[in-house]
């Protein structure tokens, strides 16, 4: 979401300079602030998601509807 607020002009430098030195762009440190200020704990960047795709559709045996089904087979159980 986009907003406007206003920042001293030495807080916005400041601040400017210490996300170059952290190799944050501006946005990531105040997010990260306001995470912190709000006790909000931050997503771990190393969560990815495997996309497995399949011409024509799902694989064979592939219930999207069912979360059992997908569960057993994500987790390797052949039933």
């Amino acid at each position: 979401m986009r907003t406007t607020v206003e920042i001293a002009d030495p807080l916005l430098v400041q601040a400017k300079k210490f996300a170059i030195d952290s190799n944050l762009t501006l946005r990531e440190l105040i997010d990260r602030a306001l995470r912190n200020e709000l006790g909000i704990t931050e997503p771990k960047p190393d969560a990815t998601i495997e996309w497995v795709t399949s011409p024509g559709g799902l694989p064979p045996g592939w219930d999207i509807t069912s979360r059992e089904r997908m569960h057993e087979l994500i987790s390797g159980d052949p039933s």
